[in-house]
C-alpha cells in the first residue's frame, strides 16, 4: 500500500537519524502494526549493524572514476526523464485551460445574441408597452377578488414529500457523484497519474470530509457498478473490485473516478481514490490512482 512504500522510502533516512520527529514517530508506530514493514525495519536494521562492523575498503582508481561516471550519467538520465514528463503534463493542463477558456468566451458570446433577441426595440417595444398599458387598464376595471386563507395547513398526504425532503433530495443530486468512463484508451504507467486531475477528482476532495465517508462509501460503490452495468460493463466485478480496493485502505475513502482503459495490452479499470489521512471533519484531500486487473480482481500497478 502507499503508506508501507512511503515507510520504506524513509527508513534509510531513519537509520541516519535525518528524521524530524513527526517522521520518526510515523515509522516507528507504523512498524508496530505492519508485520511486513516491521521485517524490513529489521532487515535493514541488520544490515546498517553488519556495515558499521566492517572497516572500510579503498577501491582501485580505475573502478572507482568508472562506479562515480556511473552515477553521473543515471542521475543525469533521471532527471532528464523527470523534466520530460512533468513538461508533458503541464502541456495537458495548457491545453485544457485554453480549451476551457475558449468554451466560456463561445456561451458568453451566445447569451449576448439571445438577449438582443428577447429585449424588444423601436416600434416593438412601444407596441408592447401599448399593449400593456390596456390591459392593466381592463384590469382595474375588473371587481377585486376576495382571497381566503385556509383555516389551518392541511397536512401532506402519505407518500406525497414534504418540502424539506425536496429540498434534501435537491441538494443531494447537487453533490458530485463518482464517475465511470469506457474508453479503452491505451494507457502506460506516464499516463495514469493524469487521471488524477479529472475535475471530479478535485470537486470530491473539496466537498466530503471523513465524516461523511460511512454513509456514503457503499452507496456510491453500487452507484458505480450500475452505471458500469449501463454501459455493457460486468456490474458485479467492477463491485469486487471497488470493494477489495477500499478494503486495503486504514483511512476513510471515497472512488471518485473509473475508467475502462487497455493498460499494457489488457483490460483493465483506472480507479481513482480520494482519502483522508486527517481526523474526524478532515477533507479527502488525499488522492491515488490504482489500475486493476477486473478478471483476477488484481492491482496492477499503483500512483
Amino acid at each position: 500500500m502507499k503508506q508501507c512504500k512511503r515507510i520504506r522510502l524513509l527508513l534509510p533516512a531513519y537509520f541516519d537519524k535525518k528524521l524530524d520527529t513527526s517522521e520518526k514517530k510515523e515509522v516507528e508506530e507504523h512498524i508496530k502494526v505492519c508485520p511486513d514493514c516491521s521485517a524490513e525495519f529489521a532487515r535493514v536494521e541488520q544490515l546498517v549493524g553488519t556495515l558499521q562492523t566492517i572497516s572500510g575498503i579503498e577501491l582501485p582508481k580505475s573502478i572507482a572514476e568508472q562506479l562515480a561516471g556511473t552515477v553521473q550519467t543515471t542521475s543525469t538520465r533521471q532527471r532528464m526523464v523527470g523534466a520530460a514528463r512533468v513538461m508533458a503534463i503541464n502541456r495537458r493542463h495548457i491545453y485544457r485551460t485554453l480549451a476551457n477558456i475558449v468554451y466560456v468566451i463561445v456561451m458568453l458570446v451566445c447569451i449576448a445574441f439571445l438577449l438582443r433577441l428577447w429585449i424588444p426595440q423601436g416600434e416593438n417595444a412601444s407596441d408592447n408597452n401599448t399593449s400593456a398599458q390596456s390591459s392593466v387598464e381592463t384590469t382595474a376595471q375588473q371587481p377585486p377578488v376576495s382571497l381566503r386563507s385556509p383555516a389551518k395547513p392541511k397536512a401532506a398526504e402519505p407518500g406525497v414529500e414534504s418540502l424539506e425532503d425536496a429540498n434534501a433530495n435537491d441538494r443531494a443530486n447537487r453533490m458530485p457523484q463518482p464517475q465511470v468512463k469506457i474508453t479503452h484508451a491505451r494507457y502506460d504507467r506516464s499516463d495514469v497519474d493524469d487521471a488524477k486531475f479529472q475535475s471530479i477528482v478535485r470537486d470530491f476532495s473539496l466537498t466530503y470530509n471523513e465524516m461523511q465517508v460511512a454513509q456514503l462509501q457503499n452507496q456510491y460503490v453500487s452507484d458505480a457498478a450500475r452505471q458500469a452495468a449501463q454501459a455493457g460493463e460486468d456490474q458485479a466485478m467492477l463491485q469486487t473490485s471497488l470493494k477489495t480496493l477500499l478494503s486495503r485502505f486504514e483511512k476513510p475513502a471515497l472512488p471518485a473516478y473509473i475508467e475502462k482503459v487497455r493498460f499494457e495490452g489488457k483490460n483493465a479499470w483506472i480507479i481513482v481514490i480520494v482519502w483522508s489521512a486527517g481526523g474526524p471533519g478532515s477533507q479527502l484531500s488525499n488522492v491515488s490512482a490504482f489500475v486493476i486487473d477486473p478478471t483476477r480482481n488484481a492491482v496492477m500497478y499503483t500512483e
